[in-house]
């Protein structure tokens, strides 16, 4: 599974800081690095929009499949194959609320005030400067733009986090949303056919 780790050495988060400005005052074109940023950008968007689609059909399906079931869940022989993909089918819709969830990460903290010195700090959050006052919010996003250095690290720290974010949350739970859905319809196939076996020798 892909792991994120965020920064959080002062020293090491200079030193990154250092070297990519020493790559990009070696960059000739800046035009090429905004368009790759910009398309990094676009690509999480889409992969996003994308995770919260498929979770959107997944919940769907598990509403009507579970609504359906407990309909013919009296039926004897019908039973257990039901109860075994009703239970199934309700991890993979709490899996799908899960994935569809917004992030609500809070900002580095430091002596009950927002650290806006650390390198986990994103001024271009949402969820970070909310707890800013407008004027903090303002000379920390001026600050960062009046040096084009800062102002990338700033964006990659951003599209860094956005994509963390999208791997280990929203594709991690779809993928057991998916999982769970799967394994519940050849459990109950498999206790369907144990059941018929078993009722007729």
């Amino acid at each position: 599974m892909l792991s994120c780790v965020a920064v959080t050495d002062p020293l090491r988060a200079n030193e990154d800081s250092m070297g990519a400005s020493r790559a990009l005052d070696a960059t000739d074109s800046r035009a090429g690095i905004d368009y790759a940023l910009r398309t990094i950008q676009q690509s999480q968007v889409q992969f996003s929009l994308m995770a919260d689609t498929k979770a959107s059909i997944m919940l769907t399906v598990c509403s009507i499949v579970i609504s359906a079931s407990l309909t013919q869940v009296d039926r004897a022989e019908w039973r257990l194959p039901l109860i075994v993909l009703d239970v199934f089918t309700l991890i993979s819709l709490v899996a799908a609320l899960v994935c569809v969830l917004p992030s609500t990460r809070r900002p580095p903290m430091k002596e009950g005030a927002v650290d806006v010195a650390s390198p986990v700090f994103n001024p271009f959050f949402f969820m970070h400067f909310r707890h800013l006052t407008r004027a903090e919010f303002e000379h920390e996003f001026w600050s960062r733009v009046a040096r084009p250095n800062d102002l990338y690290h700033v964006i990659l720290g951003d599209i860094y986090a956005a994509g963390c974010v999208i791997a280990q949350e929203k594709y991690r739970y779809l993928r057991f949303c998916y999982l769970s859905f799967m394994t519940g319809l050849l459990a109950a196939l498999a206790a369907l056919v144990l059941q018929l076996t078993s009722s007729h020798p």
